[in-house]
């Protein structure tokens, strides 16, 4: 029972990561599009609650994490947008964070 208690804790912890990450990558899609329609953004901050991510888009040889830092690096050279993912606590009430988890448990 225990072995499958930690399985699941393991999947749910990639399942959030992977989620986390796609998250990042479609906020740095939406804005590269935008800045592609006209609409000029001096940079932006992506605000997450899972510190590992934050963690590993410093530095990782993942594709998946490549791929979030390279659309980054693009929008930086390209358009000038220069973004920043910072770490955010969870459940402490910051309303940005908790609308966030809410749309997630739906």
């Amino acid at each position: 029972m225990v072995r499958h208690l930690r399985y699941a804790k393991q999947w749910e912890n990639k399942l959030a990561a992977s989620i986390s990450l796609k998250s990042v990558a479609e906020c740095l899609r939406v804005v590269t599009r935008r800045q592609q329609k006209g609409v000029m953004l001096p940079g932006m901050v992506i605000s997450t609650d899972y510190r590992a991510l934050v963690q590993a888009l410093g530095g990782s040889n993942r594709e998946d994490i490549r791929e979030a830092v390279l659309l980054a690096d693009h929008l930086q050279k390209t358009e000038g947008v220069r973004t920043v993912v910072q770490w955010l606590p969870s459940h402490l009430g910051v309303i940005g964070n908790e609308n966030t988890d809410a749309l997630a448990n739906e």
